[in-house]
């Protein structure tokens, strides 16, 4: 058996060589140390501090890998990073920005009234999420305004993403790494509570099935394209007191992207009975999307966490279409005064040891 071409032999040799290293603990290896700060972006991320002894002086050069758009529920806030002589940096939304609070309470506001009123005159939920954090921090939101009666008592929250459910209790066995504010949401385990219900799919299939309380499914995949989000789709497009909520990054041509763009006619495709069906629908639910969602900074965040770094040379712009980034690049040169350049494919750039 083989992973990717690799071996497996070697792929499970390669993951016994690596160890977990904790936040700000400095690692040294000879003339390289690295440090690794919270980047807010998931449970986890880093951007990585790299200071390098190159026999002529010291040199640290930062990698920001992505960095998060602050006011999370469950993660610490985004770190700044104090110095880099030279800084390579993400700039996946360098040119976008994004009306959203870093207060939760502000930023998700919106949202909850949506799901609120749609519960509240009879209709279900369908909240397609991807299973990696997303999904985690839309339950978050619910839980904190279903404690303040936006979500009405007793509302039952069903996650059918088997993988979903795995990393849930990956951020229940890291709950010393979640936010103050987590902590205070959840007196108990985090994201845990009487009215949530992880389950099969098939499970959650039956529920629009049978007479029940109007409910959330939080279902992937975050674009309705595969997965169980579809099948959800299908039996409540048909019902004007539904919702469904867009709440993450729609990749074109999908079923998500195509709601969310007002098409009056979809073709959605899903697994029923162990075969792909095709429905052409015309969704009389209600439709609406939320960015106060993205695990990404916008533009005026990546500029205002770059324009803090002490000491910056030069920055390259990485991990971004050619117009966002190049449209961070300005917005970095102009508000202040940064050597900001994006790389082309395969270029080589020779970095000077500061001081010379």
């Amino acid at each position: 058996m083989s992973r990717g071409g690799v071996p497996r032999e070697d792929f499970d040799r390669a993951l016994a060589s690596l160890r977990g290293v904790a936040f700000d603990e400095t690692v040294r290896r000879g003339a390289v140390a690295f440090t690794m700060r919270r980047a807010q972006h998931l449970l986890g991320a880093a951007f990585v501090e790299v200071d390098v002894d190159t026999g002529g002086g010291a040199m640290r050069i930062v990698f920001s890998g992505d960095l998060g758009s602050g006011g999370s529920l469950l993660l610490p806030p985004l770190e700044r990073c104090e110095r880099a002589d030279y800084l390579v940096m993400e700039s996946t939304y360098g040119g976008s920005d994004r009306v959203s609070a870093d207060d939760p309470a502000e930023r998700y506001a919106p949202f909850a009234a949506a799901v609120g009123a749609a519960l509240e005159r009879g209709g279900d939920v369908l909240i397609p999420a991807f299973t990696l954090g997303r999904t985690q921090e839309v339950v978050a939101a619910l839980d904190l305004f279903a404690d303040r009666g936006v979500i009405p008592a007793g509302t039952l929250i069903y996650t059918d993403s088997p993988t979903a459910n795995r990393i849930t209790r990956i951020y229940r066995e890291h709950a010393g790494e979640l936010s103050g504010t987590a902590r205070e949401l959840y007196r108990g385990e985090p994201l845990h509570r009487a009215t949530h219900r992880e389950v099969r799919s098939r499970t959650t299939i039956k529920v629009h099935d049978r007479s029940h309380a109007p409910a959330v499914f939080v279902s992937s995949s975050g674009d309705l394209e595969y997965a169980n989000s579809p099948r959800h789709l299908v039996r409540m497009a048909g019902d004007p007191d539904n919702l469904l909520c867009i709440v993450g990054w729609q990749s074109p041509g999908s079923v998500g992207a195509r709601l969310a763009a007002g098409d009056s006619t979809v073709l959605v495709r899903c697994r029923e009975d162990n075969r792909t069906q095709e429905y052409w629908i015309s969704p009389a639910l209600e439709i609406a999307s939320f960015g106060a969602f993205s695990g990404h900074a916008d533009g005026e965040g990546l500029v205002a966490w770059a324009g803090a770094v002490e000491g910056v040379r030069s920055i390259f712009l990485v991990h971004g279409e050619p117009a966002q980034a190049e449209a961070l690049a300005r917005r970095l040169r102009e508000r202040h005064g940064l050597r900001a350049q994006v790389p082309s494919a395969g270029e080589r750039v020779f970095l000077e040891t500061p001081g010379r």
